[in-house]
């Protein structure tokens, strides 16, 4: 599957930039020695998200930059301490495979790989809530598949996360070529219907 980088809002990557008046000096600053904080997320078991840290990774880090993986665990209500433990555990253990398949380029671009997860009430929240904590200087997102009520929870996670992240964090949307999921362009009322369902 190909991935291309879509243009909305805040946007860095190989092929197109959308600046803002101070973004020169911003990514000026950003060519310093100190390595930078790149924030992808994922989703466990997923091959869109290894293609997303595969880019991220080839294309978007060099030397001292940290790439943190971040899973978000929607909290549910009534659910037992145990079972969210388990969940974690499982989850954390997932990622941490995930990255395992980057281990020898990281090594040769000496870039860090960290796995997180972090529960909360939406995917959004959850990863504008870590780009704000851990101060990162990119978010990478994926478009999630085909399907319309997939693309709708990623229009709803990717709107939500353009609003909230902080100023200085450039926002990237990897997709598929025949994507065209910008929030200019939102899904379908069907597709909207369908997705307030959901957790996200």
């Amino acid at each position: 599957m190909l991935l291309l980088p879509l243009q909305i809002g805040r946007f860095l990557c190989h092929s197109a930039v959308k600046e803002k008046p101070d973004s020169a000096d911003r990514m000026s600053s950003l060519q310093g020695s100190h390595g930078r904080r790149i924030l992808v997320g994922v989703s466990v078991d997923s091959k869109a998200s290894s293609e997303l840290l595969s880019w991220g990774m080839e294309l978007l880090t060099r030397s001292n930059d940290t790439v943190i993986a971040l899973h978000v665990i929607i909290a549910k209500e009534g659910t037992k301490i145990c079972s969210d433990v388990k969940r974690f555990r499982q989850a954390k253990a997932s990622v941490i495979s995930m990255l395992g398949e980057f281990a020898e380029i990281s090594q040769a671009k000496q870039v860090r790989l960290e796995a997180k997860v972090r529960s909360s009430s939406s995917v959004g929240e959850g990863i504008a809530e870590e780009a704000t904590l851990l101060e990162a200087n990119f978010l990478l997102l994926g478009c999630g598949s085909s399907r319309i009520s997939s693309q709708s929870k990623s229009y709803l996670i990717t709107k939500y996360c353009f609003k909230h992240i902080p100023e200085n964090c450039s926002l990237i949307v990897m997709g598929k070529q025949t994507q065209s999921l910008l929030p200019q362009d939102p899904p379908s009322e069907s597709a909207i219907s369908e997705s307030k369902k959901s957790p996200y």
